[in-house]
């Protein structure tokens, strides 16, 4: 077992090594801070780069950049769906699955104190599969066939229905995409913040096992392209003004994460790469990892932070050269469970043995 280990090490430090013998400098990180909560996912984790709040053990709770937790509210025992941050308000989701009740919880940004609550009865529904907050204080829930939509600012709901043949599978900020059962062949956009109702294309080849559908669609035409990943490792770019197959790559393994950033993916696959992508299909870079990762973009910085999922390292890479510029390496017997976060200039990682924050330079000392 420990020959294994070294052996895994080894083969670290030499990715390591090749991406610094490329030209790029080492940026000082330090460890500034570690707060011992694990029992979390990141569906209860809300961030927006200045706030950090999560769910741990039915407790609320806002962590500074400094690692200090500004304040804690306990919550009902119940199961929570998932956490978001509007202006100064928090929304805290429940589905009480045995009810069919969605209950709506928000709270103050300074105080944590509960400021509202509302129950929308769901009896159409079945288990929401797919939840999504719009910038402008929507939350839409879908299932297979039905859409749900309230308006956080005035608890206006609405329910729709769709038709037989569609079936829900994917949901984003402005429209819900939609697959038809005939021939498996049409992808039909439903906008949700315009009045066209809705956009069919149909394409001469669809993956047969859709893993994901996400895109990078104008919301007053619906033009744009559609990008489709299934559960073989490729990925599929499709021009919705020509309805046809744009490109497709395929991948040495499952694609694990998707990102779509100033006109480029940056993707994770099982074969432990990191990819950026242009947006007709070109491969601008790609960078060896330690094992399967997941990512987060710091835009401010123009850094990709990635962990290695199950294992102790993880790299910061620069976005526009595809090179590793800094490494964390965790110590024995932990290692990262979630993607990474940022509040300000520190950066928050997730591990079994609890959270850690790291600054570049000096840490940001409490007060």
């Amino acid at each position: 077992m420990g020959r294994k280990i070294n052996f895994l090490f080894v083969l670290f430090l030499v990715f390591a090594f090749n991406a610094f013998a490329e030209g790029s400098e080492s940026l000082p990180l330090s460890k500034c801070w570690q707060l011992n909560y694990s029992d979390f996912n990141s569906n209860l984790i809300a961030s927006d780069n200045e706030r950090f709040l999560l769910i741990s053990k039915n407790s609320l709770i806002n962590i500074s950049e400094n690692g200090t937790i500004i304040w804690k509210t306990n919550l009902p025992d119940e199961s929570h769906l998932s956490l978001f941050l509007i202006g100064n308000r928090i929304l805290l989701v429940n589905y009480l699955i045995d009810k069919k009740v969605l209950v709506l919880r928000t709270y103050s940004q300074n105080s944590g104190l509960l400021t509202q609550t509302k129950e929308f009865n769901l009896q159409e529904f079945d288990k929401p599969l797919h939840f999504q907050l719009a910038a402008d204080g929507k939350l839409f829930l879908a299932d297979k066939k039905t859409l749900f939509s309230v308006d956080i600012n005035n608890w206006e709901s609405s329910i729709r229905k769709f038709e037989e043949k569609n079936q829900i599978i994917s949901l984003d900020s402005s429209q819900v995409i939609s697959l038809s059962n005939d021939n498996d062949k049409e992808i039909s956009l439903h906008s949700l913040f315009n009045q066209i109702d809705s956009k069919v294309f149909s394409f001469q080849k669809l993956p047969e096992k859709i893993n994901s559908i996400f895109s990078n669609i104008n919301k007053e035409n619906l033009g744009g392209q559609i990008f489709i990943t299934d559960d073989l490792g490729s990925i599929f770019g499709f021009d919705t003004l020509e309805s046809k197959n744009s490109w497709n790559i395929k991948f040495g393994g499952r694609i694990r994460q998707t990102t779509l950033f100033n006109k480029s993916l940056y993707i994770s696959a099982d074969d432990n790469y990191i990819y950026r992508i242009s947006i007709s299909g070109k491969k601008e870079w790609k960078v060896k990892l330690f094992s399967r990762n997941q990512f987060y973009i710091d835009e401010k910085n123009g850094f990709l932070v990635t962990v290695n999922l199950g294992e102790r390292f993880s790299e910061f890479i620069d976005l526009e050269k595809g090179k590793i510029i800094n490494q964390i390496e965790l110590e024995d017997e932990n290692y990262f469970t979630e993607r990474p976060y940022i509040i300000g200039k520190t950066y928050i990682f997730i591990t079994k043995n609890g959270m850690l924050g790291y600054n570049f330079g000096e840490c940001k000392k409490a007060g």
